[in-house]
């Protein structure tokens, strides 16, 4: 949780500077929302994902198969126990900018899993 506030302050920081204003509660809470999977992503870079084999929430649209392979690197990454990074970065090497946005956004639920027994 604390590298995600640092994540969500430094974008507030950086919207705040890009609209050469403070930012408002509305627009702050705008962003946040548009960016919260992918500061989850960033806080989480370096912990060890793992999820058990079985049915598992997969969103209905999956371009590329991204979001299904980074479940199944999830469940493959049980034993192997290597950070989200190591086992993400090639999956998405091929991907486009907006591509791999679109994936993991789309990964939350597949994330949250996860990482759920992972405390911050």
């Amino acid at each position: 949780l604390p590298a995600m506030t640092r994540a969500w302050l430094a974008l507030a920081a950086l919207g705040a500077k890009l609209a050469g204003r403070p930012m408002g509660m509305q627009e702050l809470t705008t962003i946040w929302s548009e960016q919260a999977p992918l500061l989850y992503v960033a806080a989480r870079w370096t912990a060890v994902p793992h999820i058990k084999p079985g049915p598992l929430e997969l969103p209905g649209q999956d371009p590329g198969g991204l979001v299904r392979a980074i479940g199944q690197a999830c469940v493959d990454n049980r034993k192997a126990k290597r950070p989200f990074g190591a086992i993400v970065a090639p999956l998405l090497r091929a991907a486009t900018p907006v591509e791999r946005v679109v994936a993991l956004k789309l990964a939350e639920p597949v994330l949250r899993a996860a990482f759920a027994r992972n405390i911050y």
